[in-house]
Protein backbone atom coordinates (compact mmCIF):
# COMPACT_ATOMS: atom_id res chain seq x y z
CA UNK A 1 0.00 0.00 0.00
CA UNK A 2 2.74 2.51 0.70
CA UNK A 3 4.62 1.81 -2.42
CA UNK A 4 1.01 2.53 -4.67
CA UNK A 5 0.47 5.84 -2.17
CA UNK A 6 3.73 7.29 -2.07
CA UNK A 7 4.65 6.43 -6.25
CA UNK A 8 7.52 4.00 -5.51
CA UNK A 9 7.41 0.55 -7.35
CA UNK A 10 9.97 -2.40 -5.98
CA UNK A 11 10.55 -5.57 -7.33
CA UNK A 12 9.99 -9.33 -5.41
CA UNK A 13 13.70 -10.45 -5.35
CA UNK A 14 12.78 -13.37 -3.46
CA UNK A 15 9.44 -14.79 -2.08
CA UNK A 16 8.77 -18.08 -0.64
CA UNK A 17 7.01 -19.98 1.98
CA UNK A 18 9.97 -18.89 4.74
CA UNK A 19 10.78 -15.27 3.85
CA UNK A 20 10.67 -12.34 1.35
CA UNK A 21 12.87 -9.90 -0.01
CA UNK A 22 11.75 -6.52 -1.82
CA UNK A 23 13.99 -4.32 -3.34
CA UNK A 24 13.47 -0.66 -5.43
CA UNK A 25 13.97 -1.34 -8.50
CA UNK A 26 16.06 1.78 -9.47
CA UNK A 27 19.99 0.59 -9.50
CA UNK A 28 22.31 2.42 -6.76
CA UNK A 29 18.89 3.16 -4.23
CA UNK A 30 19.23 1.46 -0.74
CA UNK A 31 15.80 0.43 -0.12
CA UNK A 32 14.63 -2.58 1.00
CA UNK A 33 12.74 -4.82 3.28
CA UNK A 34 13.54 -8.44 4.08
CA UNK A 35 11.43 -10.84 6.42
CA UNK A 36 11.47 -14.25 7.27
CA UNK A 37 8.51 -16.30 8.63
CA UNK A 38 8.72 -16.86 12.40
CA UNK A 39 8.75 -20.78 13.74
CA UNK A 40 5.76 -22.50 14.27
CA UNK A 41 3.56 -19.11 12.91
CA UNK A 42 1.89 -18.31 9.85
CA UNK A 43 3.61 -14.44 10.87
CA UNK A 44 6.21 -13.12 9.65
CA UNK A 45 9.17 -11.01 11.69
CA UNK A 46 10.79 -7.89 9.21
CA UNK A 47 14.82 -8.27 9.73
CA UNK A 48 15.82 -5.07 8.02
CA UNK A 49 13.81 -2.12 6.51
CA UNK A 50 15.27 0.33 5.12
CA UNK A 51 12.84 3.03 4.86
CA UNK A 52 14.00 5.99 2.72
CA UNK A 53 14.26 5.27 -1.00
CA UNK A 54 18.14 7.61 -2.03
CA UNK A 55 16.14 7.92 -5.65
CA UNK A 56 13.11 9.71 -7.18
CA UNK A 57 10.00 9.29 -7.77
CA UNK A 58 10.26 10.49 -11.00
CA UNK A 59 12.28 7.64 -12.97
CA UNK A 60 10.07 5.30 -12.00
CA UNK A 61 7.44 5.65 -14.72
CA UNK A 62 4.26 4.25 -14.61
CA UNK A 63 4.80 0.91 -15.36
CA UNK A 64 6.46 0.43 -11.67
CA UNK A 65 4.04 3.00 -9.90
CA UNK A 66 1.03 2.38 -8.32
CA UNK A 67 1.00 -1.54 -9.11
CA UNK A 68 -2.58 -2.88 -7.44
CA UNK A 69 -2.77 -6.23 -7.48
CA UNK A 70 -6.37 -8.14 -6.93
CA UNK A 71 -4.46 -8.75 -3.70
CA UNK A 72 -4.09 -6.04 -2.36
CA UNK A 73 -7.82 -4.82 -3.35
CA UNK A 74 -8.85 -7.80 -1.17
CA UNK A 75 -6.98 -6.74 1.56
CA UNK A 76 -8.34 -3.21 1.16
CA UNK A 77 -11.62 -4.52 1.23
CA UNK A 78 -11.58 -6.84 4.23
CA UNK A 79 -10.29 -3.68 6.51
CA UNK A 80 -13.06 -1.56 5.57
CA UNK A 81 -15.81 -3.42 4.21
CA UNK A 82 -16.51 -6.53 6.61
CA UNK A 83 -19.01 -8.88 5.70
CA UNK A 84 -20.36 -6.44 3.02
CA UNK A 85 -18.53 -7.27 -0.63
CA UNK A 86 -21.48 -8.94 -2.02
CA UNK A 87 -23.04 -5.47 -2.15
CA UNK A 88 -19.98 -3.83 -3.72
CA UNK A 89 -19.78 -3.02 -7.86
CA UNK A 90 -16.67 -2.97 -9.48
CA UNK A 91 -17.17 0.46 -10.48
CA UNK A 92 -17.29 1.15 -6.61
CA UNK A 93 -14.49 -0.90 -5.65
CA UNK A 94 -12.28 1.22 -8.34
CA UNK A 95 -13.69 4.56 -6.40
CA UNK A 96 -12.73 3.62 -3.04
CA UNK A 97 -9.04 2.28 -4.24
CA UNK A 98 -8.42 6.12 -6.14
CA UNK A 99 -10.09 7.54 -2.54
CA UNK A 100 -7.92 5.42 -0.42
CA UNK A 101 -4.84 4.93 -2.72
CA UNK A 102 -5.03 7.82 -5.36
CA UNK A 103 -4.50 5.12 -8.14
CA UNK A 104 -6.67 4.02 -10.85
CA UNK A 105 -7.26 0.33 -10.84
CA UNK A 106 -9.23 -1.42 -14.21
CA UNK A 107 -12.45 -3.15 -13.86
CA UNK A 108 -10.90 -6.45 -14.13
CA UNK A 109 -8.70 -6.03 -11.05
CA UNK A 110 -11.69 -4.83 -9.40
CA UNK A 111 -13.38 -7.60 -10.19
CA UNK A 112 -10.07 -10.13 -9.35
CA UNK A 113 -10.25 -8.53 -5.79
CA UNK A 114 -13.55 -8.53 -5.19
CA UNK A 115 -13.50 -12.36 -5.76
CA UNK A 116 -10.72 -12.92 -3.99
CA UNK A 117 -12.44 -11.37 -1.15
CA UNK A 118 -15.34 -13.43 -1.22
CA UNK A 119 -13.54 -16.42 -1.82
CA UNK A 120 -15.48 -17.17 -5.14
CA UNK A 121 -12.59 -16.52 -7.43
CA UNK A 122 -11.20 -20.24 -6.65
CA UNK A 123 -14.97 -21.44 -7.31
CA UNK A 124 -14.80 -20.06 -10.96
CA UNK A 125 -11.48 -20.77 -11.58
CA UNK A 126 -12.26 -24.65 -10.74
CA UNK A 127 -15.33 -23.99 -13.11
CA UNK A 128 -13.14 -22.82 -16.06
CA UNK A 129 -11.03 -25.72 -16.11
CA UNK A 130 -13.57 -28.41 -16.16
CA UNK A 131 -15.34 -26.91 -18.83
Amino acid sequence: MGACSNGFGFDVKKSDKQRLVLKCPKEGCKWGLRASKIEKTEMFSIRSYTKMHTCSRDGQGKSKRGKVTPQLVASLLHEAYPGEVQTLTPKSIIDFVWTKLSVKISYATAWRGKSLYSGSFEDEVTMLKNE
